[in-house]
């Protein structure tokens, strides 16, 4: 079991006892993890993350956004990425990436935003 982190932060039952997740949900979160975390930083773990960071988004087709997302989560061997989707919002020039894949076989949705 692995506390569940949302925004940022780890989520608390009522009762102060941190909320803990496993199966596909936890699966999910360390891929989210892996996305979001710039490759070769997170001081524990130097293998860990992905080089989205340095691609300029604005530009970046979704071949190339895929290979960067594949490649970070190779290591997690219940996750197949099928295919992922750049959207800019004109509104506000947020940029989304949606992430399709299938974990464990199910499929699955991992949405980031820059």
């Amino acid at each position: 079991m692995t506390p569940k982190i949302q925004n940022g932060d780890y989520v608390f039952k009522n009762t102060g006892n941190l909320i803990e997740i496993s199966g596909k949900e936890e699966i999910l979160q360390r891929a989210f993890f892996r996305l979001k975390a710039h490759y070769g930083e997170f001081e524990l773990d130097r293998t860990l993350g992905s080089e989205l960071h340095k691609l300029d988004l604005n530009t970046a087709t979704n071949d190339r956004i895929f290979v960067y997302v594949t490649e970070a989560l190779m290591p997690i061997e219940e996750i197949e990425v099928d295919a992922v989707e750049k959207t800019i919002d004109d509104n506000n020039g947020q940029i989304y990436i949606t992430v399709y894949l299938k974990v464990s076989g199910e499929d699955a949705i991992i949405e980031l935003v820059s």
